[in-house]
């Protein structure tokens, strides 16, 4: 299988580790077990190959609500937002994810691999094929990458290539307390404020971020593994959200965007000292872009 996609996308694994056809079986309705009996079990095996479900990998402002609603408006695809991160029981997702599930909540706390498969277990009756986000630093080192990793569950990468975009957005996203912005509730917010950003801050910022990439590459490098950008995902819809669904092995659908870019000036007029960041960024390339 080309995985290139017309040099819009790249691979960080090996050729060969994809299954003939579809990466995804034909969904056969079967009886679907308790919370109580999935909790009990907890799976001797934790990494018996996963190739129903997915995994989206990304960092914050990088378009990863973007591309979950493009995703969720495929018939066969459920995907969750940030429900593996520690704050995520205080969220107002969990009410609606796990009703009054005690257990689950349990899980959350001290098995997210079970909690996973449960989550699994309970929604792909609906929608045979699951997928949550993840981002780089959340529960980082715990058992439920390796989980990921041991199960060649099939990874989705997303990566914003200009960190200088993805990290002013956080900046200013932070600073208004707006996250997203869907496209039926416009706010009128239009970050309209300019703002500068700290060199040695900014330039943290892409160390950790290269870090990141650099780690889940080399632990997903036998997984099947699809990397795509912000810029083709909003550039080019179409082609890119083929690409996604061919490597899932669904059918290709249409898909229209249901949230307002946030930020409307060019990031010249809003980083009061542009000079300063943009000629860092010339002079430290491979740092603060991402090829």
């Amino acid at each position: 299988m080309d995985r290139s996609y017309a040099g819009l996308y790249h691979d960080g694994g090996h050729p060969r580790r994809h299954m003939p056809g579809r990466l995804f079986p034909v969904h056969a309705p079967r009886q679907m077990k308790t919370q109580k009996q999935l909790a009990s079990e907890r799976i001797q095996d934790r990494s018996p190959l996963d190739n129903r479900n997915f995994i989206l990998v990304t960092t914050a402002r990088s378009g990863s609500t973007l591309l979950k609603g493009h995703l969720n408006q495929h018939e066969s695809i459920r995907c969750f937002g940030e429900i593996f991160k520690e704050s995520f029981v205080n969220a107002k997702g969990w009410q609606r994810l796990s009703g009054d599930g005690a257990e689950l909540k349990h899980l959350h706390q001290t098995d997210l691999v079970s909690f996973w498969k449960l989550l699994v277990e309970k929604y792909k009756l609906d929608k045979p094929v699951i997928g949550a986000k993840i981002f780089y630093y959340h529960r980082k080192d715990e058992e439920i990458w390796r989980y990921f990793a041991s199960s060649r569950t099939p990874i989705i990468h997303l990566v914003r290539e200009e960190l200088i975009d993805s990290y002013l957005s956080r900046r200013l996203a932070a600073g208004i307390g707006i996250w997203k912005q869907p496209k039926k509730k416009k706010t009128g917010t239009e970050y309209d404020r300019s703002i500068s950003i700290d060199l040695a801050d900014f330039q943290n910022y892409c160390t950790r971020i290269r870090g990141h990439i650099d780690r889940i590459k080399l632990l997903f490098r036998d997984n099947p593994f699809l990397e795509i950008t912000y810029s083709s995902l909003v550039k080019d819809r179409e082609k890119t959200m083929s690409a996604i669904y061919s490597f899932l092995g669904l059918p290709n659908q249409e898909t229209s965007p249901r949230l307002i870019k946030q930020l409307k000036r060019p990031r010249e007029d809003v980083i009061s000292n542009w000079n300063e960041i943009a000629s860092f960024i010339k002079s430290n390339d491979g740092l603060c872009v991402i090829h």
